[in-house]
């Protein structure tokens, strides 16, 4: 055997140290379950300590969703929660894990409510290009929960609640909803999404991880170790979840943002001192800006929408303020839409020259986003439309 001086000694235990490191970082991305299909539709979180227990509006919020192959024959199910009166959010891969689907209610006894359901199929679909999460629209007879989101992301240390229908080893009395508890452990070192100490198994995938009763994200997958046995639930937060849900609506799809809908579950937090310009802005849209009473004002060129919660243009301002671009009217949509374009900055123009004329499909898209996207925001999105889909607006 040949003697090793103390610096080869040394530079061993380092090679060593490093292989190790490697075969822990495969394992932890071969033990994350993503997917669903015949024999996996569905992951959720699970243990720790929630501040109070699920209202029923929380629980009846939280639904089953059936998965159909292509020939009719069920596969799985997965969890979806509501979020206003027809659209509810979970999973992309739950999606991916069939052709058609049936949404079924939660009765106010936490079990699946047969006689009330909505079948669906990919045409109510719209996904999160970003990340493992889908929205549906689905409208159903029954009187249903319609949950808030919080207003940021949860922090490490947080108490968290998760709903769902995890596999119980038979689908009757995998109809039972599973209410467990767990804290925020951090974000995770391998994928994106956070971690946190509640228990996940097969079938909750798509299921709200909730704090205070409001969503802070979706269950995505859990870890495992070498043996299979559970190491950690993870989940979207919910800053992604609302960000792909704004960014795939249209009038079609038909979501209602939260602010204007009658939600019980939400309730405005009492401030302690006068608004400012940030406030406001995030209460009332873009146009929201601080007034001297403390309160929330408008600015110059918008107005109140008619319910009072937004500021919205007026018809004839051109502009707002020197931060704000102008936009064009809704009449000049449709064979004027190419010349509205020409009050945009010189880098939209510079894009819209390399590209074809618009769809029908894509006027409305465009439409939406020049209504809600100006300057540098505008031309990132444009960026990102043209990357992802061909086109800029």
């Amino acid at each position: 055997m040949a003697i090793r001086t103390p610096l080869q000694k040394i530079l061993q235990k380092i090679l060593a140290f490093s292989l190790r490191r490697a075969h822990h970082l495969r394992m932890r991305w071969k033990n994350i379950l993503i997917g669903c299909s015949a024999a996996c539709l569905g992951i959720v979180p699970a243990l720790a300590a929630v501040s109070q227990e699920p209202s029923a509006n929380t629980k009846t919020a939280t639904v089953m969703i059936a998965i159909f192959d292509k020939n009719g024959d069920f596969t799985g199910w997965g969890t979806g929660f509501y979020v206003d009166e027809r659209i509810l959010v979970t999973n992309k891969h739950i999606i991916n894990g069939g052709q058609y689907y049936r949404i079924y209610a939660t009765g106010d006894d936490d079990i699946v409510n047969l006689e009330c359901f909505r079948n669906l199929t990919r045409s109510d679909v719209k996904l999160n290009l970003d990340d493992d999460v889908a929205y549906m629209r689905a409208s159903l007879t029954c009187e249903h929960g319609k949950m808030y989101f919080a207003n940021e992301d949860p922090k490490a240390g947080d108490s968290v609640g998760v709903l769902g229908f995890p596999n119980k080893g038979s689908l009757k009395e995998s109809m039972h909803q599973s209410q467990t508890k767990g804290t925020v452990t951090g974000p995770d070192d391998v994928t994106p999404w956070i971690r946190t100490s509640a228990f996940v198994d097969f079938g909750n995938s798509g299921g709200p991880v909730v704090k205070d009763d409001k969503v802070v994200g979706v269950v995505v997958a859990k870890g495992v170790d070498d043996n299979g046995n559970f190491v950690s639930g993870l989940f979207i937060p919910v800053s992604q979840i609302v960000r792909g849900l704004e960014y795939a609506n249209n009038s079609t799809f038909g979501y209602t943002p939260q602010s204007e809908q009658s939600n019980p579950a939400y309730q405005q937090p009492e401030r302690s001192g006068p608004m400012t310009d940030a406030d406001c802005s995030l209460l009332l849209g873009e146009g929201g800006r601080a007034a001297d009473n403390g309160d929330c004002k408008c600015l110059p060129g918008f107005q109140r929408s008619a319910n009072g919660l937004m500021c919205v243009r007026t018809a004839s301002a051109s502009s707002a303020s020197s931060s704000l671009a102008p936009r064009s009217s809704e009449s000049e949509v449709g064979s004027s839409l190419s010349s509205s374009y020409s009050s945009r900055s010189s880098a939209s123009r510079s894009l819209r020259s390399s590209i074809k004329p618009l769809t029908g499909i894509q006027m409305r898209t465009c439409e939406r986003v020049r209504r809600q996207f100006f300057g540098e925001s505008l031309k990132r999105v444009n960026e990102r439309l043209q990357k992802r889909l061909g086109f800029g607006c």
